[in-house]
């Protein structure tokens, strides 16, 4: 190769461009993707996206709402690189069944009638029986926790049983 120098100049300086190699993120889609990056160091961070879903019984508050039908709430959050992630919440408000204790003072039952199908609820008193009806003979707090079976929602009551004697009639 001979090389000669350009008219009017000397040939006693050469200039090579050697390419330069910087590393760092090379994907477009990361939160810190770097243009002048040539070599992928594997820093890249990317957005996130969460689905997420919480069954809620008897409706809540967020933010100041009180909230008594299912929807969906999206936060958009900024993690340490700067990067917006997504979280996207559906609240599955339900409700509890309705529960009312009755007395049946010839038999001595207590009963508990609710507004659901028969199928769909469970009983548990603190007898730990688990009927809609229980025989009772003597004097207490009797309580039942009411369940529904498709939801998981309850709810509970309790009475106080004080039987008086014939004698104090």
């Amino acid at each position: 190769i001979s090389l000669e120098p350009a008219f009017g100049s000397d040939l006693t300086t050469l200039q090579f461009c050697l390419p330069i190699n910087l590393e760092g993120c090379t994907d477009s889609l990361a939160c810190n993707f770097n243009q002048y990056a040539n070599i992928d160091d594997g820093s890249c961070s990317y957005p996130q996206f969460v689905n997420q879903e919480f069954l809620v019984c008897d409706g809540f508050e967020l933010n100041d709402t009180y909230y008594e039908q299912p929807f969906t709430y999206i936060d958009t959050l900024i993690n340490s690189s700067g990067c917006d992630s997504v979280v996207s919440t559906f609240y599955n408000i339900q409700y509890s069944p309705q529960a009312d204790m009755f007395i049946d003072f010839i038999s001595n039952l207590i009963s508990v009638q609710t507004d659901l199908q028969p199928d769909l609820v469970s009983f548990l008193w603190n007898t730990n029986e688990n009927t809609s009806s229980i025989y009772v003979d003597s004097n207490g707090v009797y309580s039942v926790v009411v369940t529904d079976t498709s939801n998981n929602c309850s709810t509970s009551s309790s009475i106080n049983v004080n039987w008086l004697e014939t004698s104090d009639i």
